[in-house]
């Protein structure tokens, strides 16, 4: 009874399969001291965000991306570093283009625009 009482009140979320966000081609990279990791989320861009974005408002993706040392001598791994990569973008309806925002732990990367919406994809979700 309560299930059948919720499904009304969700209508879309309990019935259909809704994809979930995961790390696709995750590679990491040691160059000297520094490690360069390079990735794809899918599963997060769907009709609803996309709408979101047109529409002018921000919308931001936050990756907490942690390194680990590999201890095969111990229960769990030594825990080296951690990072917060965050991309904001904002849809301007005046200029027609779409303005991107990178930062690595709160100081600013990148700052860029682009008018294609696939171009302005990669950039939020690689």
């Amino acid at each position: 009874m309560a299930a059948s009482a919720l499904a009304g009140l969700l209508p879309g979320r309990l019935g259909a399969e809704q994809e979930k966000p995961r790390i696709e081609a995750l590679r990491a990279d040691a160059r000297g001291p520094d490690v360069f990791v390079a990735f794809r989320l899918a599963g997060v861009l769907n009709p609803e965000l996309a709408g979101k974005i047109e529409s002018g408002l921000e919308t931001v993706v936050r990756y907490d991306i942690r390194l680990y040392r590999h201890n095969a001598h111990w229960l769990w791994d030594d825990h080296m570093d951690t990072r917060k990569y965050r991309v904001a973008v904002t849809y301007d309806p005046v200029t027609r283009e779409y303005v991107t925002i990178e930062t690595m732990d709160g100081r600013p990367l990148q700052r860029s625009t682009t008018h294609n919406f696939s171009e302005l994809t990669r950039r939020l979700l690689s």
